[in-house]
């Protein structure tokens, strides 16, 4: 989106949420309980409402979890939606049909928004956080183009420190914080990034992730460090697609992280999506029709690096691969530039705002929603 009233973008929905009295949280599961967890205290928080048979008429994080047709909404109250990114359109339909045509909010939007508007403060949906480039695997359609890279980003531990001491000290609430690569267990002083991200921002931290591809065993050090700072653990289950010995690591990483009550889940695809970045040419296209592609697709999760949080992920991730040549100043926005006069901007920035509205690699990229390429996951180079 291009900014037209910078610093006043949300101030249509402010209008909408400043009245609320209380609200529901569509989806009982992981972001449903970071969100609660952050605002129980600052809204008034109903109950949950799921599309789980089984959750329906239990009680989640201390409250009643209620089927959507059983909901009716009171005047000034609200339903907010938890799920993940990718279920948010339907459960947008779903509720639509039952009459839900106005005050139905997504978790990404609603709390930054309210937070700012009504205690001037800044809350960040997500970010992924790369502390290495680097990875076991060579993935022939790696979304982050790992296997392009010519020359590997391993950060210092001081580095990343540092980046993260900027971070925390322009934000007051980050509900989603991803560690990602590469390959994260590959990053021999994880533990240390760990323990210091625990010790210093955990409690600024709503809900704290790292992706594995399930095929490094990492130290009892670094376990330990997971434990402790109550990560949700993502694998990425590729062992279809790779030589059996995978397989064999995977159930040894299993093993390990249930000796260590680790909480984690496993993820399985058969195909991914490709953004077909050498055959991909919008340069022809206007402004409008980018900034159009760009609205359509626009992701979660932006990269921050080097002090600098990027527009979009993927166009950050090709700029590393040298797929992409350096991007402009527009694409990313520098966290040293960051007053307490213009915080508002890293807000609305985050949100999906820019000068131009679309990113430079929009002109060579396929798209991630909607997007029709598919190819088999995980394929070795």
């Amino acid at each position: 989106m291009k900014w037209q009233n910078k610093g006043h973008e949300f101030d249509w929905l402010w209008a909408k949420i400043q009245n609320l009295k209380a609200v529901y949280l569509f989806g009982a599961g992981v972001l449903g309980q970071a969100a609660y967890n952050k605002y129980c205290e600052k809204i008034n928080i109903k109950g949950f409402i799921d599309n789980n048979s089984q959750k329906q008429g239990s009680v989640f994080a201390g409250l009643p979890v209620f089927a959507p047709s059983d909901v009716k909404l009171s005047q000034n109250e609200a339903i907010v939606i938890t799920t993940q990114s990718a279920h948010a359109s339907s459960v947008i339909s779903q509720l639509t049909k039952l009459g839900f045509t106005e005050n139905v909010f997504y978790i990404h939007t609603f709390f930054p928004v309210f937070d700012w508007y009504k205690y001037e403060e800044i809350c960040i949906p997500s970010i992924s956080f790369l502390p290495t480039t680097v990875c076991n695997l060579k993935c022939k359609h790696c979304l982050n183009f790992t296997p392009h890279i010519k020359e590997h980003q391993i950060r210092t531990v001081e580095q990343l420190k540092e980046y993260l001491n900027l971070l925390f000290s322009k934000i007051d609430t980050l509900l989603l914080f991803h560690l990602s690569g590469g390959e994260p267990f590959t990053y021999i002083n994880l533990d240390k990034l760990i323990d210091y991200i625990n010790e210093n921002f955990r409690d600024k931290i709503g809900r704290f992730e790292m992706t594995t591809n399930g095929t490094v065993i990492p130290s009892e050090k670094i376990l330990t460090a997971i434990k402790n700072s109550e990560i949700h653990l993502i694998i990425d289950d590729y062992c279809d697609a790779l030589q059996p010995k995978y397989r064999e690591k995977m159930n040894e990483l299993l093993k390990k992280l249930d000796s260590f009550k680790i909480d984690y889940s496993i993820l399985k695809a058969d195909y991914w999506i490709d953004l077909a970045p050498f055959d991909t040419d919008r340069s022809g296209l206007s402004n409008e029709k980018l900034q159009a592609h760009f609205n359509v697709c626009y992701v979660q999760r932006a990269e921050y690096r080097d002090g600098k949080l990027y527009l979009c992920n993927y166009a950050a991730y090709a700029e590393i691969a040298g797929i992409q040549e350096t991007l402009p100043s527009s694409d990313y926005l520098d966290l040293n530039q960051i007053t307490s006069e213009n915080r508002v901007e890293l807000l609305e920035f985050r949100l999906g705002y820019s000068e131009r509205g679309y990113t430079e690699f929009c002109k060579r990229c396929s798209g991630y929603h909607n997007n029709p390429y598919k190819i088999k996951a995980a394929e070795q180079l």
